[in-house]
């Protein structure tokens, strides 16, 4: 081959390789798109003593636990979560769990904002989460071990001002919960 074909072939194959870089970058930077819901939520889950279940208390202890929670999430069949924000790790590790052997109780997951453009991640839950004797309360404590066992195990890093206010509640009249950034029973309340 002669020079000139091969500096012209090299030309070519460099904005090929320029062309698809571009095109992955721009893929990563994608403005996450959130769906507009009403509602309201509650925090009556996360209200009043813990439950005494072995079961529950078992996933709390292993999931508070750093050495431990790695662990628990191996056993859950989650092995990474990745994500550039917030609600994108969250929408990742529920949307993982909803693949897992949480799929009893998680069905979907959705990224979502209120009317005040605050943003969220809906978690939808099965039927058969408030049928334990705890009116959900048991279900709940599930959901949110796996996200402090995702903490504590290093799966999932998230800023300090995002951890101190992140609120798992339930929407009022459904059968879902929202996971957000902000002060308790905020979603939704103009």
């Amino acid at each position: 081959m002669n020079t000139l074909t091969r500096q012209f072939l090299s030309l070519i194959l460099e904005e090929e390789d320029k062309d698809g870089k571009d095109k992955s970058d721009k893929e990563k930077t994608k403005p996450l798109s959130f769906k507009k819901i009403e509602g309201t939520t509650s925090n009556k889950l996360s209200l009043g003593k813990p439950i005494t279940d072995a079961g529950l208390s078992g996933m709390k202890d292993r999931a508070n636990d750093p050495k431990e929670a790695g662990e628990l999430l191996k056993d859950l069949g989650l092995k990474s979560v990745g994500g550039t924000n917030v609600y994108e790790v969250l929408y990742n590790l529920y949307g993982k769990a909803a693949g897992s052997d949480l799929d009893v109780l998680i069905s979907g997951v959705e990224l979502v904002q209120d009317a005040k453009e605050t943003k969220g991640v809906k978690i939808s839950l099965k039927g058969v989460w408030n049928q334990d004797d705890k009116g959900g309360k048991r279900s709940y404590g599930y959901i949110r071990s796996l996200l402090i066992a995702a903490l504590n195990s290093g799966m999932i890093s998230l800023p300090a001002r995002d951890r101190n206010k992140l609120r798992i509640e339930l929407v009022n009249g459904s059968s879902d919960l929202i996971a957000y950034v902000g002060k308790s029973k905020s979603w939704g309340v103009e």
